[in-house]
C-alpha cells in the first residue's frame, strides 16, 4: 500500500515547478477542431498528468528499487492518459512524450529507461506515421528529439544522486569504521592496564599497602582518560600523543612485570606511531610472556620488540594494519629468533 510517507517531498516539489509546460498540450486542446466535451475530457486527462508526474518523480517507497515493478506502477498510467488524449486531438499528443520518458528515466536505471523511452518514441511515430498528415509528422519530428533529451537529463540527475548517495553511505561507513577502530585500539589497551593494575594491587594489598594505593589510584586516573578517550574517539577529536603513550606504555609494562627499556627521540611527535605503540605494547601484556620490552623511536620509525615466546596463533593486528596501510606507512611483525620474541615495526 502506498502512503504519503512513500514520497519524498523536496523531489515532489522540484517535479512540480515542471508542470508549467503542461500549457503545451492544454494549449493544444484549447484549438483543437474537437467537440466542447471532448475538449472538457481532453483537459481532465492533460490535468491528472500533472499528479502522476509528480508522484512519478517523488516516489521511494518499496518498489522502487523493483524498477520494472516501479516503471508499471507510474508509467502506465501516463501512457493511458497519453493514449486517450490521443483519441481526442491524434498526434497532436506527442506533445506528452517528454513527460512519459522524463518519468521513465526518474524511477528506472538508465540501461532500462533508455530502452522503455526509446520504445515508446518508436511507437508513437509509427502511430503518427499511419494516421498524420505532414504537419502532425513535422510536429513529432520535433517532439522526438525533445522527448529523448528530457529523458537523458533525468537520467543524468538521477545517476548523479545516486552517486552521491553512495558517495555519503560510503563518508558514513568509513567514519564507522574510524571510530570502531580508534574504540577497538583505546579500550583494548586501556583495559588491558586497568586488568594489570587491579591484579598487582590485589597481590600487594597485604604486603605493600601503599604501592597498593597508588596502583589503585592509577586505575582510577587510567578509568577515567579511557572515558575521556572513548567520547572524544566518538565525536571524532582524539588524537594521541606520543609523550602520553611512552608514559602510559612504561606504567603498564611495570605494572604486568616486563622491564621497559626506552630509546625514544623527544623531539618526535606522531600521532600514528603513537597508535601503533598503545596496540603494540597491548599485545605484548596480553601474549607475549615476555620478560623485557625495548621502545625505539626516531623520526621514521618506531620498533616495539619484546623476547617472549614469538608471535602466536590468533594474535590479531588488524586493526593497526588497516590504520598504517591508510596513512601510506609500513608494518613489519617478526620473530627474529625461532619461537623467541616478537619484533613490530612502523617505518613511514
Amino acid at each position: 500500500m502506498i502512503t504519503r510517507s512513500d514520497f519524498d517531498r523536496p523531489a515532489a516539489r522540484s517535479a512540480a515547478v515542471w508542470l508549467f509546460f503542461l500549457f503545451s498540450p492544454a494549449l493544444i486542446v484549447a484549438v483543437a477542431d474537437i467537440s466542447p466535451w471532448q475538449r472538457a475530457v481532453s483537459l481532465i486527462l492533460v490535468g491528472l498528468t500533472g499528479p502522476v508526474f509528480v508522484a512519478g518523480h517523488s516516489y521511494r517507497g518499496p518498489l522502487y528499487e523493483r524498477e520494472w515493478a516501479n516503471l508499471a506502477l507510474w508509467l502506465t498510467p501516463l501512457l493511458l492518459l497519453t493514449a486517450a488524449l490521443s483519441c481526442f486531438i491524434g498526434p497532436w499528443a506527442a506533445t506528452m512524450l517528454p513527460f512519459v520518458t522524463s518519468v521513465a528515466s526518474s524511477v528506472a536505471r538508465f540501461r532500462y529507461s533508455a530502452w522503455v523511452n526509446l520504445t515508446v518514441i518508436v511507437a508513437y511515430g509509427v502511430y503518427v506515421a499511419f494516421t498524420g498528415g505532414p504537419n502532425a509528422l513535422l510536429f513529432f519530428g520535433f517532439m522526438a528529439p525533445i522527448a529523448a533529451i528530457v529523458g537523458a537529463q533525468v537520467a543524468s540527475l538521477r545517476i548523479n544522486e545516486e552517486r552521491a548517495q553512495l558517495s555519503t553511505e560510503l563518508r558514513l561507513a568509513h567514519q564507522r569504521e574510524s571510530i570502531s577502530r580508534d574504540i577497538h585500539d583505546l579500550l583494548g589497551h586501556s583495559l588491558t592496564a586497568i586488568n594489570v593494575k587491579s591484579s598487582l594491587a590485589l597481590k600487594l594489598l597485604d604486603r605493600d599497602p601503599q604501592r597498593a594505593r597508588q596502583e589503585v589510584e592509577e586505575v582510577v586516573e587510567l578509568s577515567r582518560a579511557a572515558l575521556d578517550d572513548v567520547r572524544a574517539a566518538v565525536y571524532g577529536s582524539h588524537t594521541p600523543t606520543l609523550a602520553r603513550e611512552l608514559s602510559s606504555a612504561t606504567s603498564s609494562l611495570q605494572a604486568a612485570g616486563i622491564t621497559p627499556q626506552i630509546d625514544a627521540d623527544p623531539d618526535v611527535e606522531s600521532p600514528l606511531f603513537a597508535w601503533a605503540l598503545r596496540e603494540a605494547v597491548t599485545n605484548v601484556i596480553r601474549h607475549s610472556r615476555a620478560g623485557a620490552c625495548r621502545i625505539t623511536v626516531t623520526p621514521q620509525r618506531l620498533m616495539v620488540a619484546d623476547n617472549g615466546v614469538g608471535i602466536q596463533k590468533g594474535t590479531s593486528l588488524s586493526s593497526l594494519s588497516s590504520r598504517i596501510d591508510a596513512a601510506g606507512a609500513r608494518l613489519r611483525v617478526s620473530s627474529p629468533v625461532a619461537s623467541t620474541g616478537t619484533v613490530v615495526e612502523v617505518t613511514v
